[in-house]
């Protein structure tokens, strides 16, 4: 792989944040149009289970869907002129991709400590990043 500069813990913050309120809108949008006839303020209900899967389902389309067809981004990763990219060089796959979403909970279990890892890791990689296989560089 041609070296490429890899990208610290400041702006891959500001990109997933991005990111989580791009995913956040999304979701609420959808639960609005799916509930607005059923919305009771004064007696609040529990989400339907469904309603829970398909927020987990627009989690991953996103973030999978974007790195495998957006060239390893996604709209926070493009705002901020990154992108991800295999430690081979090579562009995400899918399998990578999968990975690389689970790895998000597992760097979130312990009080984010794997999103942190970036500050002090050599090839500034989280361990999500670890666990897939991949680099966040510049785009």
């Amino acid at each position: 792989m041609a070296r490429r500069k890899k990208i610290g813990f400041p702006i891959r913050a500001i990109a997933l944040i991005i990111d989580g309120i791009i995913v956040s809108a999304i979701n609420y949008a959808v639960l609005y149009f799916a509930l607005r006839e059923s919305i009771d303020f004064a007696n609040p209900q529990p989400l339907p289970e469904n309603l829970y899967l398909l927020s987990v389902a627009i989690g991953v389309i996103y973030y999978v869907g974007l790195w495998t067809v957006a060239n390893g981004q996604t709209l926070g990763k493009m705002i901020m002129g990154i992108k991800i990219i295999r430690t081979n060089g090579k562009r995400v796959n899918l399998g990578t991709a999968i990975l690389r979403y689970v790895g998000y909970f597992i760097s979130a279990i312990i009080f984010f400590l794997g999103y942190l890892w970036v500050i002090w890791d050599k090839n500034k990689q989280g361990w999500h990043d670890k666990i897939a296989g991949t680099y966040v560089v510049k785009a």
